[in-house]
């Protein structure tokens, strides 16, 4: 039986050419679309791992401002005044490199900055009465919790994120710490400038 097919193979050389050139064909493109699927799977797995790290980064990045506003939120004593802003202020900025500038904001309006130099135009801004600003800080004094907003247009120029926790003495509302973190600074330290 098999030398029959053999025969006919051999006696149609056309034919057999062509079987064997489909044969082929389906198996190269077969082996293509493979190793394409190989491709895509790799790709999106190198995705997900950059935007995870990504996603790390950021969040690394917000709890060090966390922990950056409760230690000013700490410098305020039992009369509601700051003890050593600038000094403490400066040290923590030298710890966080992310962070452009700390605030603390009594009763909602912007009294102490640093560094004040760059941040001189941010003073006495009533956050409660400037349009821009004003629902995100309702919002974190609601929830009682630190909130992020942005990215915003700075009073003192430039894009930023700023993170405020509300501040509470004897019960009552103090005001808010603040931090601000430059919009190109959140990026360099989340690492997508390298991607």
């Amino acid at each position: 039986k098999w030398s029959n097919y053999i025969r006919w193979f051999l006696t149609k050389p056309k034919t057999t050419g062509f079987l064997v050139f489909l044969i082929l064909s389906i198996g190269v493109a077969f082996l293509i679309f493979q190793r394409f699927q190989i491709i895509k799977v790799t790709e999106r797995r190198e995705m997900a791992m950059t935007l995870e790290n990504l996603h790390q980064n950021i969040e690394q990045c917000l709890k060090s401002c966390y922990t950056t506003t409760l230690t000013l939120a700490l410098t305020i004593n039992d009369n509601g005044t700051p003890n050593n802003f600038d000094l403490i202020s400066s040290q923590l900025l030298s710890s966080n490199n992310s962070i452009s500038s700390v605030q603390l904001v009594p009763n909602g309006v912007i009294k102490y900055v640093y560094p004040l130099e760059e941040n001189r135009s941010a003073l006495n801004l009533n956050l409660f009465k400037t349009p821009n600003v004003r629902k995100e800080a309702l919002k974190s004094l609601a929830d009682k919790k630190m909130y992020f907003a942005g990215p915003l247009a700075l009073k003192q120029g430039g894009i930023g994120i700023v993170g405020r926790l509300p501040v509470y003495k004897k019960n009552k509302f103090w005001g808010f710490s603040a931090v601000i973190i430059k919009f190109e600074d959140l990026l360099k330290v989340s690492g997508i400038n390298s991607i």
